[in-house]
């Protein structure tokens, strides 16, 4: 199977890789929910290909993206 990595904003290709087989824990997918998945990740049966829409270098400069602040919401308990 191929995983095509390509900028949702762009659409420069970013990356390319080849697996036998796709461990979604590996690849981090499994933390995507259906809405996210269907957003992000696309099948090709045809080619067997998985096309994930990420975000370039690039694009992260330009959008002035901070990388370092916590992408997941944090749930704190009182």
């Amino acid at each position: 199977m191929r995983l095509d990595y390509v900028c949702s904003q762009c659409g420069s290709g970013i990356d390319e890789i080849f697996v036998q087989e796709l461990d979604e824990i590996a690849f981090g997918f499994d933390c995507l929910n259906d809405a996210e998945r269907q957003e992000l990740l696309t099948f090709d049966p045809d080619s067997n290909t998985l096309t994930v829409k990420t975000l370039c270098d690039y694009c992260i400069a330009e959008m002035k993206l901070d990388l370092s602040a916590p992408t997941a919401k944090v749930h704190w308990l009182h």
